[in-house]
């Protein structure tokens, strides 16, 4: 695995949870 894989990995990871915890935010703060 080269370092910028890595990286994208890392940041792709990133972006996904980051996704995720708005939506669980939105979810959350319209009552659901």
């Amino acid at each position: 695995m080269t370092a910028k894989s890595l990286a994208t990995g890392v940041v792709g990871d990133a972006a996904i949870s980051a996704a995720a915890a708005a939506e669980t935010s939105a979810a959350f703060a319209s009552g659901r």
